[in-house]
């Protein structure tokens, strides 16, 4: 049977770093399904549908959102229900990048799905969050106190992954490795 894969973590656990490594080594096995965003796009941003908020209120009122988030700035993301579940309908395992916290909504919905935590520790989040400059000084102070709510969260997940600096094959590997063997047991 398919199996949907989701990962969550905070803002720089390197989720978007992870995803391509993911996608290149499972290929074909393993369908994207890329989560909605109202926030604008950014030059090499390849992991979100962007809609505006007309659009993804419909979403909602519609309940298409598995999972969703709205944050402080405005902007709201979710992980759309239809293409997940046609992928799984014709038979592909299914990887969604999720928003942060929003695992326990997504089961109500997927109560067979995998949740993955990616962990990092908070000064690597401020860190990379600073060295990325696409956030504004609010963004990511709103970014870091969402991290250490969500820490607590982690027990919660199927699995915790860490990510540490200069770690990102370790992590991978151990991605990889969940992957596989849920999709043998599936």
């Amino acid at each position: 049977m398919p199996k949907i894969f989701l990962l969550d973590g905070p803002a720089g656990s390197g989720k978007s770093t992870l995803t391509p490594i993911l996608l290149k080594h499972f290929g074909s096995k393993l369908h994207h399904c890329k989560r909605v965003t109202t926030r604008p796009q950014r030059p090499d941003d390849k992991n979100y549908f962007y809609i505006d908020q007309v659009e993804f209120g419909k979403y909602l009122g519609d309940g298409e959102l598995a999972a969703y988030r709205s944050f402080r700035n405005g902007y709201s993301y979710g992980v759309r229900r239809t293409p997940v579940e046609e992928a799984v309908g014709n038979g592909r395992h299914v990887f969604s990048l999720m928003d942060l916290g929003t695992a326990e909504m997504a089961r109500r919905v997927w109560p067979d799905c995998v949740t993955i935590f990616l962990m990092a520790p908070l000064e690597m989040l401020e860190k990379r969050l600073y060295e990325k400059g696409a956030h504004s000084e609010d963004q990511i102070q709103e970014r870091l106190e969402n991290a250490t709510k969500a820490f607590s969260k982690a027990p919660y997940y199927d699995y915790v992954i860490p990510n540490r600096q200069g770690q990102l094959e370790k992590a991978a590997g151990h991605l990889i490795t969940i992957f596989e063997n849920e999709m043998r047991e599936g």
